[in-house]
């Protein structure tokens, strides 16, 4: 059996098209990227080190992704020994293409864990590693990457600043705790993100989080699609009390955010370790190049800098991204 419901939101003064589906025999995502497309698989909460988390981190690899966002949180409290037995040997060979967010469990020992971590892998400062952004090449999307917990008006300030350096709306920003969010039975909204949000509301198309171990999509909120992706395998959770509109949501199963970055558009579905769809649908967005033009250049000559290639080649190469 295969339950289906379709529903149409507006955002970002386009129509979003979302098709759920559920699929109790299982339904395998496949096909590569074109030139002008970006992959993207997208989960936090899943550095646990169980058989449950190997199996969704086998299947995210095993698709071959372009890039990796790691959502946060390596447990118990992202020690140095826990990157490298619980985070490291799931997605370490994914390391080359990853972009992670701080979590709360590992912020504590962010120094000698996740800084440590990354310095190692990607020779990242801890400037690099706490945030950063960049134009991905092959579809115009930029990606905005902050650390929630760290001090919200400074974040909200770099923020403010690298969505200065890129016009449009086409704009996905992660973090490891969102705003507005669909609850789980630990967590709800997260309202000290607030300074943050300001910045991104009617700016970004895309606002992915983990922090709770659910999947859920918002309606979209001031033209922003929230998307909670904290179900990769530790400790998942049930709804809790809502307070916003949840277009979608699947519990008790580990799952990872599949994107499609195109001009204009991404495509997202929600998908386990089998691969079977909970929840697809597309995000538009108005690209840098139909947005109004800007008469600051204050920018120029900034492009090109700190180019950094993904695991399918120069395609998919940073067209610029400023280190802080």
């Amino acid at each position: 059996m295969r339950g289906r419901t379709v529903s149409r939101a507006l955002t970002l003064g386009a129509v979003v098209a979302v098709t759920a589906c559920v699929a109790a025999g299982g339904a395998t995502i496949v096909g590569a990227a074109r030139a002008d497309e970006t992959i993207v698989f997208a989960l936090g909460d899943g550095a646990d080190g169980s058989a449950t988390s190997r199996a969704l981190a086998h299947y995210v690899i095993a698709q071959r992704p372009d890039r990796f966002f790691y959502l946060g949180d390596v447990y118990e409290t992202g020690t140095r020994s826990e990157f490298t037995r619980r985070y490291d040997l799931l997605y370490g060979p994914l390391a080359a293409i990853t972009d992670p967010v701080l979590g709360n469990h590992e912020y504590a020992n962010r120094a000698t864990g996740y800084f440590a971590y990354w310095a190692a892998k990607r020779r990242w400062t801890r400037d690099r590693a706490k945030h950063r952004a960049y134009v991905d090449a092959a579809s115009a999307w930029q990606v905005v990457a902050y650390a929630s917990d760290a001090d919200a008006a400074s974040e909200a300030a770099w923020v403010a600043r690298r969505f200065a350096e890129h016009a449009g709306t086409c704009r996905i920003v992660i973090a490891h705790k969102g705003r507005y969010v669909v609850a789980d039975t630990a967590h709800g909204d997260n309202i000290e993100q607030q300074p943050v949000w300001a910045r991104i509301a009617g700016k970004a198309a895309i606002n992915v989080v983990g922090h709770n171990h659910i999947y859920g999509r918002l309606a979209p909120i001031r033209g922003v699609a929230v998307l909670v992706s904290g179900a990769g395998g530790h400790a998942l959770r049930s709804l809790g009390k809502q307070h916003h509109a949840v277009r979608a949501s699947k519990t008790g199963v580990a799952t990872a955010t599949r994107l499609v970055l195109r001009r204009g558009a991404a495509d997202f579905a929600q998908v386990d370790a089998r691969g079977v769809v909970y929840d697809s649908g597309t995000v538009t967005c108005v690209p840098s190049d139909a947005a109004p033009r800007r008469t600051d250049h204050a920018i120029a000559g900034r492009r090109e800098n700190g180019v950094e290639p993904a695991a399918r080649g120069a395609r998919h190469a940073a067209a610029w991204e400023p280190s802080r």
